[in-house]
């Protein structure tokens, strides 16, 4: 791993007696700028300590300054109306930890071995180092630093092999001096903001890098640090119960967010376990090395991993013949797939991380993966050209230039070749009478649309074109408007099918609307199969009632496949449309387009974005046009919708200024006191209605955690219980509310054969454990019993993420802020999801002084965009350019 701080003067130096805790081991100097200011070898403490002030490292202490505000200046600021103490930044220190089982098996093995294993530590931290010198290495000059110049850096390595607890830890200390040097020999402050902003990035070079020495001279074979965890490695044949006894410091730490209320798979931000880390962090102990590896002898023995078993780990590496060309080749197409299958642009640092994290298992180390991705962008290698994955440059995103695929490109731009296609093609015919028929049916009933529902009904009905969009503010109203559609639309004679992308969007869609819903892919794949055409022969023995049982089934089959047929006379419905990405919706746009049929698309770009690459939603809106819904309807309280309104506009901090200040935030002192304050104010109303009171939270280790509570509360009261019963290591009782979900996101279910849907909600009604059965009532009020043995895809549900709870509308919600998923489109879900209620709960190290840290969070945007809107944005930028 990789750790990076700022260093301060009085962490480096304190007296002369107690030196520098880096000093005190020997220190070597690296970088291109030691070796110009004459720092080669061994580190000399007094020529530490001047460079680190900004000083000639040769020259009598406090002369010859090299940067400006040379020495230990600080001065005092105001800064949000509070004193702020500001000084030069001396130094950053990027320490490069190898994984525990390296560090175990350095301790444990004999002398040669060992000092491979440091070598090769040390190899891989070089690597990277070299490569950050080059891309990073810069200074500001000119008038307010306004030019920025290339420099080479001065870097101090202090390599130790202890952690705080004493256990075997391999790291090194890259003390990154604050004094860069031009090419023509100026020198200056240098700029650390690019260390930061690649953290993650130079922890998986290093790792690959080091991954790679381990492979190449001892054999060693590595394996993902946890199952479905490839971001780290652990070496084969180091059992996990001898890295967790080697791991006193992790415990600490483990402990220490327990005591906060984190659990184990609860998401923790980064922010909180650096500040735990530093909050528990000992003294460094002064300890003889030789006593340490005697003492590291022992705790191995007591583990049953003495010295026997480490060298047994050394020449496990079987290879598997395949070339280091192939391998790097491999390994960067898997990045490169990865990377687009979750969005439809990256940056080269963004695929360069993916492409290192992958290159640790692969064996082809650093310098293959950034040759290989130099090659991909570079399209300097014959594989990529012409082939699906060939990079395109898109322009710049947030200071970087961004990339992607040909076949991206491609993707998006046939899709929208196609929505251009439908929308200037003639819409269907409906008659202005049959519009003002249905709507003055409604409002007879007493079910009036709002003027803005009514404006957008009469677009959406007889407005141009065969494709158009519905959008609006959370709770406006959209599958209202497109239920009193489905009226008009069937009163003209036409087919009215809904499709959404998650099947109990689609079953809510068909019950509010009445249109026979189905999800996307479903759609999608029965109109990319056809056969929909059912044999005169087979419909006459069914008439006549000589069919057998098998001829009646399938009839049935055919009949019910018939119905989600998309033909030139149909009207497709889709809800939630911006949950879609951009795959699914190009889909869905060829099946539509192939048959000429008429399309309406319903959703809120400023909702959750979809998993995979998303922006479709938003250009297809663009594109086709759209009417906009402005008034939410779904909160009874106006003052609450008051704050839908702030919050569509991005107006967060608004918002929830209004929510606290009305008592709806509370901020408890730690996370376990917000969880215990959630479900106590949950009791009063979810005991009696869970399914009327929902909550929400980020993580399914929080949803988990949340569920077990709410269900031992109603256990306490006797709301459950009677015969229990043991399903996928959770208990179930009589009474408990229920989801049916997939137990692996990858898993395929045929959740259909047994009368549920994905993502549907239910009461258990009767638990026969005897036969391994449950009884359930759906929400939709069907009943059907399912065996837990055959069909295990279901757990509580009390509580669920917000991304499940997207399109979702409930009395009261109940939810848990905070975290590093916490952003702008996550807030808006969160908080438009209840019609009389929400209570929202966080804990003072989430919310930082003033709610800041939670609204830092809460404001930013994780929007996502089409490739092409960046290559178009960028065209148009340089065009600009020409004209100027």
């Amino acid at each position: 791993m990789l750790s990076i701080k700022r260093a301060s003067s009085d962490q480096y130096f304190t007296t002369s007696s107690k030196h520098d805790y880096y000093v005190s081991n020997t220190g070597f100097w690296f970088g291109l700028g030691a070796y110009k200011l004459g720092l080669r070898g061994e580190i000399d403490a007094g020529q530490f300590e001047n460079i680190f002030y900004g000083y000639h490292p040769f020259a009598p202490p406090g002369e010859k300054p090299l940067v400006q505000n040379a020495g230990k200046w600080q001065r005092v600021t105001l800064r949000n109306g509070k004193k702020v103490v500001q000084e030069r930044r001396h130094a950053q220190d990027l320490t490069f930890s190898a994984p525990k089982s390296v560090s175990i098996l350095w301790a444990l093995s004999p002398e040669p071995i060992r000092v491979i294993i440091s070598q090769s530590h040390t190899a891989a931290v070089k690597e990277v180092l070299s490569w950050v010198e080059q891309e990073f290495g810069s200074i500001r000059r000119g008038r307010n630093g306004a030019e920025i110049q290339k420099a080479s850096l001065i870097i101090g390595l202090f390599q130790h092999g202890a952690s705080r607890e004493l256990d075997p830890q391999l790291h090194t200390h890259c003390c990154v001096l604050g004094v860069g040097i031009t090419e023509d020999g100026h020198t200056g402050q240098i700029q650390t903001y690019d260390f930061y902003r690649n953290k993650m990035l130079l922890g998986a070079a290093y790792r690959a890098a080091l991954a790679r020495e381990l492979e190449e001279h001892l054999a060693v074979a590595v394996r993902p640090h946890k199952e479905h965890h490839v971001k780290s490695f652990e070496l084969v044949g180091v059992p996990q119960e001898v890295i967790d006894g080697f791991s006193k410091r992790t415990q600490q730490i483990r402990e220490a967010l327990k005591e906060k209320g984190y659990t184990e798979g609860m998401r923790t931000d980064s922010k909180i376990a650096e500040r735990l880390t530093l909050i528990t962090r000992k003294h460094k102990s002064s300890t003889d090395e030789s006593k340490l590896f005697e003492q590291w002898q022992r705790e191995g023995e007591s583990l049953g991993f003495s010295q026997t078993e480490a060298v047994q780990v050394i020449g496990k590496l079987v290879w598997e013949g395949q070339s280091l060309e192939a391998a790097q080749r491999e390994t960067v197409r898997e990045g490169i797939a990865e990377l687009i299958s979750r969005k439809s642009y990256f940056s080269r640092y963004e695929l360069l991380r993916r492409v290192c994290e992958l290159a640790q298992f692969s064996g082809i180390g650093f310098g293959k993966a950034l040759e290989g991705v130099e090659q991909w962008i570079g399209n300097s290698h014959e594989q990529w050209t012409n082939a699906p994955e060939q990079a395109v440059v898109l322009g710049e995103r947030k200071g970087e230039v961004q990339y992607s695929t040909q076949a991206m490109i491609d993707l998006e731009r046939e899709m929208m070749s196609k929505i251009t296609w439908l929308k200037e093609q003639p819409a269907f015919s409906v008659k202005e009478s049959t519009v003002l028929e249905v709507i003055s049916e409604r409002e007879k009933a007493g079910r009036a649309l709002r003027q803005e529902q009514e404006e957008a009904v009469w677009y959406l009905a007889r407005g141009e074109g065969k494709v158009k969009v519905l959008t609006g503010v959370p709770g406006a109203g959209k599958t209202e408007v497109l239920g009193v559609l489905k009226t008009i639309f069937e009163r003209e004679g036409y087919r009215v099918i809904g499709v959404a992308l998650q099947g109990r969007t689609a079953e809510d869609l068909e019950r509010k609307t009445g249109a026979k819903s189905e999800t996307i892919h479903k759609t999608v794949l029965l109109n990319e199969e056809g056969n929909f055409v059912i044999e005169p022969s087979l419909i006459k023995a069914v008439e006549s009632g000589r069919a057998t049982e098998k001829q009646r089934e399938f009839y049935a089959a055919l009949l019910q496949r018939m119905q989600h047929e998309i033909d030139e006379r149909t009207v497709v419905l889709t809800d939630e449309g911006s949950m879609a990405d951009t795959p699914v919706l190009k889909r869905l746009t060829d099946a539509i387009e192939s048959k000429s049929a008429q399309w309406i698309l319903a959703g809120d770009k400023n909702q959750l974005a979809p998993v995979g690459a998303g922006g479709g939603f938003a250009a297809i809106s663009e594109a086709a046009g759209y009417a906009m819904l402005t008034e939410p309807v779904r909160q009874q309280q106006e003052w609450q919708r008051e704050q839908t309104k702030h919050l569509a506009q991005g107006e967060v901090e608004k918002a929830i200024r209004a929510y606290q200040q009305a008592g709806r935030l509370k901020v408890e002192e730690t996370l376990e006191n917000a969880r215990n304050s959630l479900i106590e104010d949950w009791k009063t109303y979810g005991l009696e209605r869970p399914e009327d009171h929902a909550i929400l939270a980020m993580t399914n280790a929080e949803v988990s955690a949340y569920n077990k509570a709410a269900q031992q509360a109603r256990l306490l009261v006797g709301k459950v219980g009677g015969e229990g019963i043991e399903v996928n290591g959770a208990y179930f009782y009589e009474g408990d509310r229920i989801l049916f979900r997939r137990t692996a996101v990858d898993e395929f279910v045929r959740f259909r054969s047994y009368g549920v849907r994905n993502g549907q909600f239910a009461t258990i009604e009767r638990i026969n454990s005897f036969e391994a059965e449950i009884s359930v009532r759906l929400d939709n009020g069907a009943r059907v019993t399912i065996p837990v043995n055959e069909f295990p895809h279901f757990r509580l549900g009390y509580a669920g993420t917000t991304y499940f709870f997207q399109g979702e509308s409930v009395l009261r919600t109940f939810v848990h802020l905070g975290g590093s998923m916490q952003d702008m489109e996550q807030t808006v879900v969160q908080l438009t999801r209840h019609k009389q209620d929400v209570m929202m709960y966080t804990d003072l190290e989430q919310a930082g002084e003033d709610l800041r840290e939670l609204l830092s969070q809460m404001e930013r945007s994780r929007q996502k965009e089409l490739a092409i809107s960046v290559l178009e944005a960028h065209e148009i930028q340089q065009g600009y350019g020409v004209v100027q």
